[in-house]
C-alpha cells in the first residue's frame, strides 16, 4: 500500500521539516512525504499580480491537495499553522478526519500576543477545540508551556542542522589582531539591521584588533546596507545565499555570529533562530538578543552571549568587547556551541524523536480503531 504523510503549512518550503524527512528516509514508514500549502488565495493573488505562471500552477496543485484531504479520512496530517490564523475551521475539518499532529514554535499562547488577526466572534473558541487533547510537536520548551493547558501529547523537537554541510571542516584559523562578525538573515527592521550598521560604522578597529563586519540575506533594507557597504571598507554585503555549501563557507570564515533580532513587534519575534545553530556548527560564536528563541539555544556566558536591552547597540558591544579582550573565549565557547550542535540540534538525533512522535500517532489510531 503506498502510505502518505500530508504536510499543510502556510507557504513556501517547509525547511523545519527537515529531520521529519531524514527519517523517513532512514525507516521508510511513508512512501511519499507531500507538502501542501494551504494559504492559496494569497497565494493566487501574488502569482497572478506577477504573471507567474510557476506559482499558479503550484496553487491549482494546492488546491486539489485541500480538496483531497476535505473528502477522505484517515491520513497522516502534520499541520503547521500560526495561532490564530482564520483558516482554523478547514483545520477542524482535518483534525476531525484524520490522523493528525500540530507542529508549533509559538510560545504566547496566554493569548498576551497574536500573530494573526482575528476576524470572527468564535475564531479564538474554534482555535481551543482544535487544540484539545491533540497531538503536538513544540520547537522549544516555552511552546510546551503554553500548549499544556490545552493537550498533555507535546514532544519538543527543536529545528536542525545537516552536519553534511555545517561542520568545521576546513575552517579557517582564526587570525589574532582581525576579528571577522557575519550577519545572516532577512535584511528587515526587525532583525536589528540598524544595530549591525551602527556597531560597524563606530568601531572598525578595537584595542589593536580590525573588525570586519560581513552580511548576508536579503530584504526590504537592501539598499541601505548596500549604501554602508559601499562607504566602509569594513563592511561587505555578499547578498542572498540559498545554497547550503556556500554559507557554510561563510559561517567558517567568521569567529562571531550576530543576531540582534529586535522584540517590539507583537506580531513577530525570534522564536528559533536557525541561522545560530547553523553557525555554531561551524564554529562561530554566537551573540543574540535576549529573544525567545535565542534564549533557548544559547547559554549565557557558556556557549555564547546574551544581550538586553535588545535595541541598545552599546549592549551588543560589551558582549563584543568582552570576546576582545578576553580572545581564549572565543575559542572556549566556540568549542562549547560545536558540542551543543552536535549533541541536541543534529537531523539524526532529532529524527529519532520524530520516529516515537510518529509510532505514538500510529499506536493512538490502532487504539481508536479497536474501539470503534
Amino acid at each position: 500500500m503506498n502510505k502518505k504523510l500530508y504536510i499543510l503549512h502556510e507557504f513556501g518550503a517547509p525547511r523545519h521539516f527537515d529531520s521529519l524527512i531524514y527519517m523517513n528516509k532512514e525507516n521508510r514508514i511513508y512512501d511519499e512525504i507531500i507538502s501542501i500549502e494551504f494559504s492559496v488565495f494569497k497565494m493566487m493573488y501574488k502569482a497572478i499580480k506577477n504573471k507567474n505562471i510557476r506559482n499558479v500552477k503550484r496553487t491549482f496543485r494546492n488546491v486539489m491537495f485541500l480538496f483531497f484531504l476535505s473528502f477522505t479520512r484517515n491520513k497522516d496530517v502534520i499541520i503547521g499553522a500560526a495561532p490564530y490564523h482564520i483558516s482554523i475551521y478547514f483545520l477542524l475539518l482535518i483534525k476531525f478526519n484524520h490522523n493528525v499532529i500540530y507542529y508549533s514554535s509559538w510560545p504566547y499562547w496566554d493569548l498576551s500576543r497574536y500573530p494573526r488577526k482575528i476576524y470572527l466572534k468564535n475564531q479564538l473558541k474554534a482555535w481551543r477545540i482544535f487544540l484539545s487533547n491533540i497531538n503536538a510537536v513544540a520547537v522549544t520548551e516555552e511552546v510546551k508551556k503554553g500548549l499544556m493547558q490545552y493537550t498533555s501529547n507535546i514532544t519538543v523537537i527543536p529545528h536542525c542542522i545537516s552536519p553534511e554541510f555545517f561542520n568545521i571542516t576546513d575552517r579557517l584559523k582564526r587570525e589574532e589582531n582581525k576579528l571577522n562578525i557575519l550577519y545572516v538573515g532577512r535584511l528587515i527592521p526587525e532583525k536589528g539591521i540598524h544595530i549591525i550598521l551602527e556597531l560597524a560604522n563606530r568601531y572598525k578597529v578595537y584595542n589593536g584588533m580590525q573588525i570586519n563586519w560581513n552580511i548576508i540575506g536579503d530584504g526590504e533594507l537592501r539598499d541601505i546596507v548596500l549604501k554602508h557597504s559601499f562607504e566602509n571598507s569594513n563592511i561587505k554585503y555578499f547578498g542572498q545565499l540559498s545554497n547550503q555549501n556556500e554559507l557554510a563557507k561563510m559561517y567558517k570564515k567568521n569567529d562571531i555570529f550576530l543576531l540582534p533580532s529586535q522584540t517590539n513587534n507583537p506580531k513577530w519575534e525570534e522564536l528559533f533562530g536557525i541561522v545560530l545553530i547553523e553557525a555554531m556548527a561551524c564554529g562561530c560564536v554566537p551573540i543574540a538578543s535576549r529573544s525567545v528563541g535565542p534564549s533557548m539555544i544559547i547559554s549565557h556566558n557558556i556557549d555564547g552571549i546574551l544581550v538586553e536591552p535588545v535595541d541598545d547597540s552599546e549592549a551588543y558591544f560589551k558582549g563584543l568587547k568582552k570576546l576582545i579582550l578576553n580572545p581564549e573565549l572565543i575559542d572556549l565557547f566556540s568549542e562549547r556551541s560545536l558540542q551543543k550542535t552536535k549533541s541536541i540540534y543534529t537531523d539524526g538525533i532529532n529524527a529519532e524523536l520524530w520516529l516515537k512522535v510518529i509510532n505514538r500517532e500510529s499506536s493512538m489510531e490502532l487504539s481508536l480503531n479497536k474501539v470503534m
